[in-house]
């Protein structure tokens, strides 16, 4: 059972506590809920070898990865790992 702590207002009662209300997610998040982005259970079907991915490489020599199906932005919200896989994946053309 979760303990659930007392919450005193000003006056020196008793309040009953506020859960956190968690709002809309954000177009990368809602994105990759929809896609189904998760982590991968298999070595041949990940980020690493779809065709939809591809690196950014800045001066400090740090690369991160972009997916065209969740979208692109210069926002870390949209930056992927490669050992995860969403439903769109797709492997290399013959």
């Amino acid at each position: 059972m979760l303990a659930v702590a007392k919450q005193m207002n000003i006056f020196g009662g008793e309040d009953e506590p506020v859960q956190a209300k968690r709002g809309p997610l954000g177009v990368f998040q809602q994105a990759r809920f929809d896609y189904d982005y998760r982590k991968s259970d298999s070595s041949e079907k990940r980020c690493a070898t779809c065709q939809r991915i591809y690196g950014i490489k800045f001066r400090s020599g740090r690369v991160v990865y972009k997916c065209r199906c969740i979208g692109i932005s210069h926002s870390a919200a949209s930056d992927i790992r490669l050992r995860s896989v969403c439903r769109h994946w797709e492997g290399e053309k013959k």
